[in-house]
């Protein structure tokens, strides 16, 4: 390939770079979501007490998910923090979500794990659904699809 059509291509190919920044974007958000409930599970514990409890929704593509907030107070090393993150998981369903946060009451005592390099980043169950590697195979088939596609356009000049 001649490096005077390096330029055309790389014009005429916006489209394929489009599809493989989507994909690596979707594929390191996925990949970060994972890795971050798996290194929770090693985290410290410590107790906690429940100051109250919410349901927040949000939308995702045109599909709601709802998120169960549980209000949590800990103390590490001396410091107090405030934490609101019941687990990674996501619900597709209101009443699940109101189910999961049912459990928790105001002046409940709850063991938090937190993380030891940042001790206000805590979670009551260290547990991811299965959107994130949902969202890793969409990832990586966006970003093959693009790959491809520039491969074969490359090899077409």
């Amino acid at each position: 390939m001649p490096l005077v059509a390096m330029p055309s291509l790389l014009r005429d190919r916006y489209p394929d770079f489009a599809l493989i920044l989507i994909g690596l974007t979707l594929s390191l958000w996925s990949w970060l979501d994972l890795r971050l409930a798996k290194a929770a599970r090693a985290w410290p514990t410590t107790t906690g007490h429940v100051l109250g409890r919410s349901i927040d929704s949000t939308d995702a593509v045109g599909r709601h998910s709802y998120l169960p907030i549980i209000r949590y107070k800990y103390a590490v090393e001396g410091a107090t923090y405030r934490g609101t993150r019941l687990s990674f998981r996501h619900y597709w369903s209101r009443q699940r979500a109101i189910i999961a946060a049912y459990y928790y009451s105001p002046g409940d005592t709850v063991t938090v794990h937190y993380d030891p390099a940042v001790p206000d980043r805590s979670v009551l169950k260290p547990e991811a659904d299965d959107r994130p590697w949902v969202r890793l195979g969409i990832g990586l088939l966006i970003l093959g699809v693009g790959v491809g596609a520039f491969i074969l356009a490359a090899a077409a000049v």
